[in-house]
């Protein structure tokens, strides 16, 4: 009955156990064959090698350790920024203190410019007084002799100061225009170190606070870290003592299995000597049922650490899904960020390039300004020299009028001696013509007389003379006295003739001396007109500069404005 149920379970040992359940039969037909089965590692006192993974709490422990690492890694990374922040800042307020100095600088030059320019501006307002007096007197009011026969000294010394008064004028003009773009440029350094100053310091704060909570989570997760190697201590130590116990389980077991292979090499040595075969073969039954249980017992032993490894390495599995998934998720925000630095990278590049553009546009006005104000410069030095020519020429006017002025007075000199000489002829010629009167008055009353004698004569003392002889000694009186007083009346009617003709001669002398002084007031007015032009010219284009450079500034200005607000709105 026993050997028939042996065979039963020998026979079931080869058939198929269902999945899900544990086989209970023999799985050895001899101890060889148990073996065999088992290995050799199964009956010996070694360790069987089954693979031991981690255990749960050391695996968190482990995601911990890498969490602690890459926020080690962050909080380093956040203090090399904040270190660079702290540079930059340092390096921001000693450009800030740079361009206060350069501020006070620059305002101490620009007080000073200032004062030159109040005082440029009151000696051209000085100047243009001056040339205002100097054009009043050589110009149209007063008489034509003031007019045009002034001071050579005084207008000289008025052409010179007004020359060194539009001289200083450029020059203050000049240095104030130079200061301007000096406190402008000096302006736009100052904006941009206090914009730089204050992105430094919001960073620093933002750095300092991220610091602060990274810290704090650092604290935490060494807490947590502690707390768990404290727990994984434990669970070591729980681990080790169920390992243990397992190991002397198994330990007993194998002396159980060594005890019943003993008793089965002697119930089989029995059963070959012993004649009772029935009793042996209970026995040997018996203690292969021994054996069996034993060995599903190490079979189940096995197999419960066998689930327990598989359950721990599915927790494993499950942690490493889980810290392989709060990697992606990390990896995923980082390239979010890199992708967000990519794109405010490229925007920042982009400004940076609009910028550029804005800043060779400028360069390219300035030099434009700079090349406008060298013609400016160019075009007064021109004004100065043709001042200089004017006032040179007007100095070589006062000469040729003074000249002509002392001709004149010569000339009225002359004109006036003519005309005494000329009245004092008159008076002769008179006197002439008085005197052939009187002549002629007493030739008359001569030739009466000689009648009335001829007459007493004849009748007295019958003196007799002939008729052509008394006719001739009338006619030889009468040519005596004729050619007597025509020699006169000639002589006098020369000296008047020549004395008329000197008089014509100075008249004509005077009059183009006249018009040489009305040609040169001419040119002189026109000189005048001249530098007037060129003054309202040069005025002209100082306020046209004047409200470009005021354009540009304003344009500057707001330029500035519009890149601290986007740079407010989106900070690097």
């Amino acid at each position: 009955m026993v050997a028939k149920d042996y065979n039963k379970i020998r026979g079931g040992s080869g058939s198929k156990a269902e999945v899900g359940e544990i086989d209970t039969s023999a799985p050895f037909r001899s101890v060889k064959h148990a073996v065999s089965l088992f290995g050799e590692s199964a009956f010996s006192g070694e360790k069987p090698a089954v693979r031991k993974s981690k255990s749960p709490s050391a695996e968190r422990l482990l995601g911990k350790e890498i969490r602690l690492h890459l926020t080690a890694k962050e909080l380093n990374k956040l203090k090399d920024q904040l270190r660079d922040a702290e540079a930059t800042k340092a390096q921001a307020l000693s450009e800030l203190e740079r361009a206060k100095n350069t501020v006070e600088l620059l305002n101490e030059k620009l007080r000073v410019t200032n004062e030159a320019k109040d005082s440029a501006i009151q000696a051209t307002e000085s100047a243009r007084e001056k040339v205002k007096e100097f054009a009043s007197e050589i110009g149209i009011d007063g008489s034509m002799e003031e007019a045009a026969f002034p001071s050579p000294s005084s207008g000289k010394d008025r052409g010179n100061r007004y020359v060194g008064a539009m001289a200083e004028l450029h020059l203050a003009k000049h240095q104030l225009r130079r200061h301007r773009l000096e406190h402008d440029a000096s302006v736009g350094s100052k904006l941009a170190a206090e914009r730089r100053a204050a992105e430094c310091e919001a960073s620093t704060r933002e750095n300092a606070v991220r610091a602060g909570e990274i810290s704090r989570e650092i604290g935490d997760v060494k807490d947590s870290i502690q707390r768990m190697k404290l727990a994984a201590v434990g669970s070591k130590e729980r681990e080790a003592s169920a390992v243990a116990e397992r190991e002397a389980r198994k330990k007993l077991q194998r002396v159980r299995i060594r005890e019943s292979e003993a008793k089965l090499v002697g119930l089989k040595a029995a059963r070959s000597s012993s004649s009772d075969h029935g009793i042996v073969e209970a026995q040997l039954e018996e203690t292969s049922s021994e054996i069996e249980a034993t060995l599903n017992q190490l079979k189940n032993v096995e197999l419960s650490d066998a689930k327990r490894s598989l359950s721990e390495a599915v927790e494993e599995e499950r942690l490493l899904r889980n810290l392989v998934d709060a990697l992606d998720s990390e990896l995923e925000e980082i390239r979010r960020e890199h992708s967000k630095s990519k794109e405010k990278e490229s925007e920042i590049g982009e400004r940076i390039g609009n910028l550029q553009l804005k800043l060779l546009k400028a360069n390219s006005e300035l030099e434009m300004l700079l090349a406008e104000e060298s013609e400016i410069a160019e075009s007064s030095d021109e004004m100065r020299a043709s001042l200089q020519q004017l006032a040179s020429e007007t100095e070589e006017s006062k000469r040729c009028a003074a000249e002509m002025q002392r001709k004149a007075e010569e000339t009225k000199l002359k004109a006036e001696a003519m005309k005494a000489e000329l009245e004092e002829l008159e008076t002769e010629l008179k006197i002439a013509a008085l005197e052939a009167e009187e002549a002629k008055t007493a030739e008359a009353a001569a030739v009466e007389q000689i009648e009335k004698l001829s007459r007493k004569t004849r009748s007295d003392s019958h003196l007799s003379i002939s008729r052509d002889g008394y006719e001739t000694l009338i006619r030889r009186v009468d040519e005596t006295e004729r050619a007597t007083t025509e020699s006169k009346v000639a002589a006098a009617a020369a000296r008047k003739a020549s004395f008329a003709l000197g008089e014509s001669e100075a008249l004509k002398q005077l009059e183009s001396i006249r018009r040489e002084v009305e040609d040169i007031k001419a040119e002189t007015e026109k000189a005048l007109k001249r530098a007037e032009m060129a003054e309202s010219a040069r005025r002209a284009v100082e306020r046209e500069l004047k409200r470009w450079r005021e354009q540009e500034k304003k344009k500057a200005a707001e330029l500035a404005a519009r890149i601290l607000s986007e740079t407010e709105k989106n900070p690097a």
